[in-house]
């Protein structure tokens, strides 16, 4: 086997191979929402939402093509051709262990990008470290309440129909174990209001109730670590059901 067939052979085994289903999906940038751009890839086609902001603040949204082979992504629209690369990157830029899906340039975004440099990380945010690094660390530090903070969620939209779907809590920092926190709910449309609720953080666990006046009322209790939430919300005719949110990078479609 001539040199070049062999090396030829031996890259094609060394790089990671990926179906189309495995990488479709929703990504998004870690910036402030007025800033934020996405990437969401059709499972069931070749077709993809670009959603990207727009000085008067009002989202602009483009259609275009997407394509995969091997870990390149490319992407088509307007008259424009980007590649990007599929995997799990650091997240060490956010001051996070552990690594996330995304998609990252190889190479400085082409002139006229309307996409530019920043990673897009794949939605809801799924990273890891260590095994039980995070629950060690909080518990060993006593979780400062105000660890509890963040945004928790696992809205994301829909790139057919353009709505959203999902919940959503963000927990604000507080005196002592005492928070402040919003709630809202997407069922395939526009987020509700946020209900405004109090919060309480002891050590690792957290506690909320949803007023009686709010489409999904009850009581959760749960455990906070560095991935998110996740524990038991009880509405007032005793149904009880798991709440899981992921701790975002930065507020979800329809967040503040």
């Amino acid at each position: 086997m001539k040199r070049s067939a062999l090396l030829a052979f031996l890259l094609f085994f060394a790089w990671p191979c990926f179906a189309a289903q495995d990488i479709a999906g929703e990504y998004r940038t870690a910036e402030d929402p007025p800033h934020q751009r996405c990437i969401a890839l059709a499972a069931d086609s070749d077709k993809c939402l670009l959603i990207l902001p727009d000085p008067a603040g009002t989202p602009r949204y483009l259609t275009g093509t997407w394509s995969a082979a091997g870990g390149t992504v490319t992407i088509r629209y307007l008259d424009k051709t980007e590649t990007f690369v599929f995997g799990r990157h650091p997240l060490e830029d956010y001051g996070w262990d552990g690594t996330a899906p995304g998609l990252r340039r190889e190479k400085p975004a082409p002139a006229g990008s309307l996409l530019g440099d920043a990673v897009f990380w794949r939605q809801p945010l799924e990273r890891y470290a260590a095994p039980g690094a995070g629950t060690s660390r909080s518990a060993a530090a006593g979780m400062d309440p105000k660890l509890c903070a963040g945004t928790f969620s696992n809205m994301w939209i829909t790139p057919r129909f353009h709505e959203i779907q999902g919940e959503e809590l963000i927990i604000s920092p507080g005196e002592g174990p005492r928070l402040r926190a919003a709630y809202r709910v997407a069922d395939f449309g526009e987020p509700s209001p946020p209900a405004s609720l109090d919060a309480r953080c002891d050590g690792v666990i957290v506690s909320f109730t949803v007023p009686t006046s709010f489409e999904r009322s009850g009581r959760f209790q749960g455990r906070v670590t560095d991935w998110g939430i996740r524990g038991i919300f009880t509405t007032p005719d005793g149904k009880r059901h798991i709440l899981s949110l992921p701790r975002r990078l930065s507020p979800p479609f329809g967040g503040s």
